[in-house]
């Protein structure tokens, strides 16, 4: 179980997140929707230990786990919303390079493995500033997979793929929540959180609207456009 507690996050006077937190089980998949700059890929970030909080505590199974580098390199796994991969590797080099940092020793394109499936062998001698952004996007998944994560945090990926990824990493992630695995699952798509979670989680500039089961979420549109819209939006609308 992973448990977020309490985080705060500012830049200079702005308030990102506030006191935002909540719980992700075995085999759960969460949704976190919001508005464009609502704090959903800060949110992220922080979890994934990109970016540090200014407040708050991440625990697994009640032991903090912040700026515990063992925790982050065999618990998580992360695709963001910008690749950040590097240009001038292939993606071979690139492929080799996180199986190190992994300590993982079987062929980069063995049958089954994150590589394979999502078909990079095609791609292998190519450089990552020659790719497609979708075909960026696979070769970042296929990192974030590859060690088996316990947690996957994935920040607008699934519309970045062509339909046959999409469905062969759909699959995939079926298989990992049957094992245990969990997942934390950014996107402005209500539509698709609605389908894919368990739980969703509403931010709004930074604050949390809504938390609670993706069944009873409220799927009508004027209520939609109260809950994700940003409170200056609001306003204006009532005038």
């Amino acid at each position: 179980m992973l448990a977020v507690k309490g985080v705060t996050k500012r830049y200079k006077k702005t308030t990102v997140l506030n006191n935002t937190g909540f719980t992700l089980a075995p085999g759960e998949m969460l949704g976190i929707a919001g508005h464009n700059g609502s704090g959903k890929s800060t949110l992220l970030s922080i979890v994934a230990q990109v970016i540090p909080a200014d407040r708050g505590e991440i625990l697994e199974n009640d032991v903090p786990v912040l700026s515990n580098r063992a925790f982050m390199r065999q618990a998580i796994g992360y695709i963001p919303q910008r690749n950040g991969l590097l240009s001038d590797l292939t993606v071979t080099e690139t492929l080799r390079f996180w199986q190190r940092v992994y300590g993982i020793s079987e062929p980069i394109f063995a049958k089954g493995s994150a590589s394979c499936l999502l078909g990079l062998e095609e791609l292998a001698k190519k450089k990552v500033g020659a790719l497609s952004g979708g075909m960026q996007k696979r070769l970042s998944a296929a990192l974030a997979m590859m060690h088996q994560p316990r947690y996957l945090l994935m920040d607008e990926v699934l519309p970045s793929l062509d339909r046959h990824y999409r469905l062969v990493f759909l699959d995939w992630m079926v298989d990992f929540r049957k094992q245990g695995g969990a997942v934390l699952y950014c996107s402005h798509e209500v539509e698709e959180l609605n389908s894919l979670c368990d739980s969703i989680l509403v931010l709004r500039d930074g604050e949390t609207v809504y938390y609670g089961d993706a069944r009873t979420f409220p799927t009508e549109p004027a209520i939609l456009d109260r809950m994700m819209n940003p409170v200056s939006v609001n306003k204006q609308s009532n005038k």
